[in-house]
């Protein structure tokens, strides 16, 4: 079983993938319980099924999943911040906590039929609810300043929004719920001139970057797994048990 730091009453979930996960019990009573997560369960995580028969499984595992690897990856960045001491650890810990909840909730604001039900958001609009939600200069003039090919996607921002709206008592203050959304959107703090912001910086890149994160680790994963494509093999636990932070 996976023993999971950051928090102390869990319950035990059984993944095909991962072996027993543990998502901590509030979590499950408060959040994955509610109408907004359970509808996940009705969406599909990819449309490779006229292909791949039984590539059925769907956003609600998927999510399930982010917030396993997530935790993985969250606990190599608290080891790296105790050795290195770049912050104090208590909010090291508060951070991975907010950026764990970040990764369990990435996926809540998807439309029906998934990417399919995308264009359907007003992509403007759902940049100005952000930055009224959140309600912090650093964040109103962040989204100010994008383009239209710079902005998150369409389903990342709703995600944010009904995060912060409908739990925010689990994230926190104006300065959580800013890290919370800039985690899902991938929106990094520019002002780096501050350590708090860099380390910010390296948790909201292991779930929303460029080049390899969370998210993407348990797609290719559960993807190729549910669609019976084995030429896929990823050790993610040797890949997120190895970072650090420089």
């Amino acid at each position: 079983m996976e023993d999971n730091n950051l928090f102390d009453d869990v319950k035990v979930l059984r993944d095909p993938i991962y072996g027993y996960i543990s998502i901590p019990r509030e979590y499950m009573n408060n959040i994955v319980d509610t109408a907004e997560f359970q509808r996940l369960r009705r969406i599909m995580q990819t449309s490779y099924s006229p292909l791949y028969s039984s590539a059925l499984h769907n956003r609600f595992v998927h999510s399930l999943g982010v917030f396993y690897l997530g935790t993985i990856a969250a606990k190599s960045l608290l080891n790296a911040n105790k050795e290195k001491k770049i912050i104090d650890h208590g909010k090291m810990i508060e951070l991975a906590k907010v950026y764990t909840l970040a990764c369990l909730l990435h996926d809540v604001g998807h439309a029906p039929f998934s990417h399919t039900g995308e264009v359907f958001y007003n992509r403007e609009k759902l940049a100005n609810r952000l930055a009224d939600i959140v309600n912090t200069e650093s964040m109103k003039k962040h989204i100010n300043s994008l383009s239209q090919f710079q902005t998150a996607a369409n389903h990342e921002v709703m995600s944010a929004i009904i995060g912060i709206k409908i739990f925010s008592e689990y994230i926190g203050d104006s300065e959580n719920q800013e890290f919370f959304a800039r985690c899902i959107t991938g929106y990094t703090y520019k002002d780096e001139a501050t350590q708090i912001n860099q380390v910010k910086n390296c948790f909201i890149n292991m779930l929303n970057s460029k080049v390899i994160d969370v998210d993407r680790l348990d797609y290719l994963i559960r993807d190729a797994y549910s669609a019976g494509y084995d030429s896929v093999n990823i050790d993610y636990k040797r890949l997120l048990n190895s970072i650090t932070m420089v």
